[in-house]
């Protein structure tokens, strides 16, 4: 199935098998492993030299020196083979791939949808970040994003975790941002950057949800007529946005809580992530419900 063989021999290496997958989620599955972009991509991060683009030069000030590139990719090594730090389960990594294909161009959270690198997902758990443009400079709104179809007990231990950071007087990192809203003002390039106290979700998709989601897309793959419009009005959508949104509400409400117990240094900022990824959230989800 895959033509190159050093990608062949580090997905061998470091796939986990789930249960057996039905014949849609196969047929997607096999889809995107031989999707040339999502090969690449995946070479990349398993040899890891999709962090070295971050290393600080002449037109990226605010990069990364490559004496901590270097430090980042050994703990992310040993990390990796620690027990239960393999590659995501196969269901798990087509719902991935359905976010980072298609979620933007059916408009799902109403702006950018940014994979993160793979240091970003295991240390900082966040899968993708959403970036919503803003009508002045410098008012990029974004929102961190974790991703799972694991068992709902997961998604409230992690959820627990987002307040447990709230109490402790922050929000969630990026190390390794790659923006699509900001461009650099001399070369136009993307910017990259760190990101740091921005608001985070979680995202849970049911198994039984994925079996349709993975039918949508591959009608969208074969160029079916409909198939465009059929995923962005998937029923998924609406539940993603509210529970985007309850959470905000809940994260803003543990912060007014908390703000009455202690001093939190960055009270005003933590507010303002928090209330500006909540409206924009809210504001999507109104579109697609009016």
């Amino acid at each position: 199935m895959l033509k190159d063989p050093t990608l062949a021999s580090l997905i061998k290496e470091r796939s986990v098998s789930d249960k057996v997958l039905s014949p849609t989620e196969e047929a997607f599955h096999s889809w995107f492993l031989t999707n040339s972009n999502f090969v690449q991509g995946r070479k990349e991060q398993l040899c890891m030299s999709d962090m070295d683009g971050f290393a600080a030069n002449q037109n990226n000030a605010q990069g990364i020196s490559p004496e901590e590139i270097a430090r980042d990719k050994n703990f992310l090594k040993k990390l990796r083979n620690q027990d239960g730090q393999k590659d995501k389960i196969e269901r798990a990594e087509i719902f991935e791939a359905i976010v980072e294909h298609f979620a933007e161009n059916a408009d799902w959270f109403g702006g950018y949808v940014i994979k993160t690198l793979e240091y970003d997902d295991r240390i900082n758990s966040v899968d993708f970040v959403i970036e919503w443009e803003g009508e002045k400079e410098g008012e990029t709104t974004r929102l961190g994003i974790d991703v799972t179809v694991s068992a709902e007990d997961r998604m409230q231990a992690e959820i627990e975790k987002i307040l447990d950071n709230i109490d402790e007087g922050h929000l969630s990192s990026v190390k390794y941002f790659r923006s699509e809203a900001d461009k650099d003002r001399v070369t136009g390039d993307n910017r990259k950057f760190r990101l740091s106290n921005i608001p985070r979700v979680i995202i849970h998709l049911r198994k039984e949800k994925l079996n349709a989601l993975c039918g949508i897309a591959l009608k969208i793959i074969n160029k079916q007529p409909g198939a465009k419009r059929e995923i962005e009005k998937a029923d998924v959508v609406l539940q993603f946005l509210s529970e985007a949104k309850n959470q905000l509400d809940r994260q803003f409400e543990y912060l007014e809580e908390t703000k009455s117990k202690k001093y939190i240094k960055l009270y005003g900022l933590l507010k303002k992530r928090i209330l500006s990824a909540r409206d924009r959230i809210d504001k999507v989800l109104e579109e697609k419900i009016s």
